[in-house]
């Protein structure tokens, strides 16, 4: 497989926005006291292939971001993929692949950027003033500080959790798969407006 996983350090993440992007006076607070690793790009078409001999996608190519997927099935890749690794003796017994919950996935948003210093929001994401109405090959735009790309834009990516309203406090930021009610998108896709292709879009 072509995907490349990044070490995501213990830390806090402090959230001061409301679901909208707004700020609000009710500020969370989350630690993750363990570290965890993501994947440094969106899952790309021919991985997507390689584990569940599948592809939902409507723009096709090996090195596009897998779209058009529903919940379910990103989730059973992550299955998948747990299975093939552990046989295959490349995963230590009790880890997995999963989702992201929504708060490590705006933990790893945030990590390494300064306030003041974040890079203007073409370079780092296709979205509907720039994507010419389609997506594009994963890791095409600039990394955030730590090697992330396509964090913002491209594919809106799928998290863990279920959507409940915003901001609230998790003890490790890690959320129940099976919570009844729709599951939360982040970060914006090649069809959303600049203005959602953003860490407080959901």
């Amino acid at each position: 497989l072509q995907m490349r996983l990044l070490p995501v350090p213990p830390g806090t993440l402090i959230r001061r926005f409301d679901d909208r992007g707004n700020a609000t006076p009710a500020i969370c607070e989350v630690r993750f006291p363990d570290p965890f690793w993501m994947s440094a790009n969106e899952v790309m078409q021919a991985d997507c292939e390689a584990v569940t001999g599948r592809n939902p996608s409507a723009f096709k190519g090996g090195d596009l971001p897998v779209d058009s997927i529903a919940w379910q099935d990103a989730a059973r890749f992550c299955a998948q993929l747990t299975e093939r690794e552990h046989l295959a003796g490349r995963l230590p017994p009790g880890y997995e692949y999963r989702l992201p919950s929504e708060l490590e996935w705006e933990y790893v948003c945030w990590l390494g950027h300064r306030p003041g210093r974040r890079r203007p929001l073409t370079a780092l994401a296709w979205f509907r003033e720039n994507s010419a109405m389609k997506t594009h090959p994963v890791g095409s735009k600039a990394a955030s500080p730590p090697g992330f790309h396509d964090l913002y834009g491209n594919v809106a990516e799928w998290c863990l959790s279920a959507y409940r309203p915003y901001p609230y406090n998790s003890r490790d930021g890690r959320d129940d798969p099976t919570a009844p009610g729709w599951k939360v998108v982040r970060g914006g896709s090649w069809n959303d407006l600049m203005q959602f292709a953003t860490s407080a879009s959901r």
